[in-house]
């Protein structure tokens, strides 16, 4: 297990469900967990092992998973999500909520 005072090592897999750059976790109804990197900006499916030079173990607890029933059915719907979603990577999660 990782030091939780210093990142992975180049090679080591690990998952963005345990890191402290997920921004934002979200699940639509039954399929995988997806992070939200605070770092780069891009979405990863959470619990899929992999090597990233920018993983850094948590320091506190997991960010909650927000669950959705389903995905945006309309652009409004989807330019909402997306709007909240620049929210919480620019660090303004008061005006975040599930959906």
């Amino acid at each position: 297990m990782p030091s939780p005072n210093k990142r992975t090592s180049e090679n080591e897999f690990v998952s963005c469900i345990g890191c402290q750059n997920a921004k934002a976790l979200y699940q639509w109804s039954a399929n995988p967990i997806v992070a939200l990197c605070g770092i780069h900006g891009e979405r990863q499916v959470a619990q899929a092992r992999r090597i990233c030079k920018l993983f850094s173990p948590l320091l506190k607890e997991q960010t909650p998973i927000r669950h959705f029933d389903h995905y945006p059915a309309s652009k409004e719907e989807l330019d909402e999500f997306l709007k909240q979603e620049q929210q919480l990577l620019h660090g303004d999660s008061s005006t975040a909520t599930n959906s």
